[in-house]
């Protein structure tokens, strides 16, 4: 990856608080997009209301993007309370979705900020789900051969040995495979985190 390709990444949240630069919030617009439409999924939002409330959410997002302060909190940490409070909005204004908000408290009884705490723990398990797969689709498109199906048989528990047999590689290549592809994921990781994050 090159240190332009890098800087560009990691000042892309800072360009799209720049209203001016369109570029860099249809950019940003596209990574979060998905990412609200897949929590509002995991949500139970209905399938009739779900396009109403992810724009709902993106043009909150716009709206407020420029007030924004990165040193008062991450902005995974922002977008999680945006899309909390217009998820919890939509949910007191559905009364009959509140059957589907019990998975995320346990207890229909629960105080609303028992309700404001699964809710944001299980964001952010889904955002950690959602950088780490936009990394690996950018890894798969680094390496040629066997080096994906390497790796991603190591994740599955399957031994360097049985690997090796079943690709026909030196146990030495299957490990330097597992390794390379392994750095080169945290690496795209982080670089998701800056791009996405500022």
């Amino acid at each position: 990856m090159s240190h332009s390709s890098q800087n560009t990444r990691y000042s892309l949240l800072r360009r799209a608080i720049d209203l001016n630069d369109d570029h860099a919030w249809n950019e940003l617009n596209k990574h979060y997009e998905r990412f609200i439409y897949y929590i509002l999924h995991q949500l139970n939002v209905s399938s009739s209301d779900i396009d109403d409330l992810a724009q709902q959410t993106l043009i909150i997002l716009m709206r407020d993007l420029p007030k924004y302060d990165r040193e008062r909190a991450r902005f995974r940490t922002w977008l999680k309370q945006v899309i909390r409070s217009t998820a919890l909005m939509h949910f007191r204004q559905r009364e009959s979705q509140q059957v589907k908000m019990n998975k995320f408290a346990g207890d229909a009884q629960l105080s609303q900020q028992d309700q404001t705490t699964d809710i944001d723990q299980y964001i952010e398990e889904e955002w950690e789900t959602y950088v780490t797969n936009v990394a690996m689709k950018r890894v798969r498109k680094e390496y040629r051969g066997q080096a994906i199906e390497v790796f991603e048989l190591g994740l599955q528990g399957i031994s360097a040995q049985q690997i090796a047999q079943r690709t026909g590689l030196t146990i030495s290549s299957v490990y330097t495979l597992r390794k390379r592809v392994k750095r080169s994921l945290f690496l795209e990781v982080q670089a998701v985190i800056h791009e996405l994050e500022g």
